[in-house]
């Protein structure tokens, strides 16, 4: 509100100077905050699940938990995928899943931190799984 408040008092173009400014302020404290090893949340919604979290773990070298879940709408048991991945290697999943079931329905969530459980960062192993990549 106060920035768009910038256009009655410094005009449009400076506010959207202005604008551009606070975007790429947020960036660059995001990106120190965060570092460069992002991560993103996947919830994948498919009866498939098993089979895709099998593919997932020989081909990426990453864990997955699935759970079952009961969607109301169809009133339907459900398989539930959840499987924390570094930002680059989504694309990747996202290719192991319309392999295995294109009708899956993926959420994809932002991460802040990861601790615990089996998710550890294996540098030698992911040297090695940029060749495994074959979908």
């Amino acid at each position: 509100m106060i920035v768009l408040s910038g256009v009655f008092i410094i005009g449009p173009v400076y506010t959207m100077y202005t604008i551009i400014a606070l975007f790429i302020g947020k960036k660059a404290t995001d990106f120190v905050l965060e570092g460069v090893n992002t991560r993103r949340a996947v919830n994948i919604v498919s009866n498939k699940a098993p089979e895709i979290a099998e593919e997932v773990v020989q081909k990426m070298t990453a864990s997955a938990t699935v759970f079952k879940g009961h969607g109301i709408y169809t009133q339907q048991e459900r398989n539930v995928m959840y499987i924390i991945v570094p930002t680059p290697q989504l694309f990747y999943l996202k290719k192991i899943v319309e392999k295995i079931d294109t009708n899956a329905f993926i959420v994809v969530h932002h991460v802040r931190e990861v601790s615990g459980g089996t998710y550890v960062k294996r540098k030698k192993i992911q040297k090695r799984i940029h060749s495994n990549y074959s979908v």
